[in-house]
């Protein structure tokens, strides 16, 4: 799922964007558990997530500039 863009602003010269704060990211999800590796079916979910996300961005010529698990949410 991608989530909707609430506004951008100019911030010397660097657009940003402004977005709703959803659910848990993946980095709330992994320290909530002490950081202990996940199920691979887990895994596997995740990742198709952000890969679903990130050929969405690509095929729209949108980058990605800050990709971490702070930034993905489940």
């Amino acid at each position: 799922k991608i989530i909707q863009l609430v506004e951008h602003f100019d911030y010397h010269g660097h657009c940003c964007l402004v977005f709703k704060l959803y659910g848990h990211s993946v980095f709330d999800f992994q320290r909530k558990y002490n950081f202990r590796p996940y199920h691979i079916e887990d895994t596997r979910h995740i990742m198709y997530q952000i890969c679903y996300a990130v050929k969405f961005l690509h095929d729209n010529k949108l980058t990605h500039t800050d990709l971490k698990p702070e930034n993905a949410y489940l």
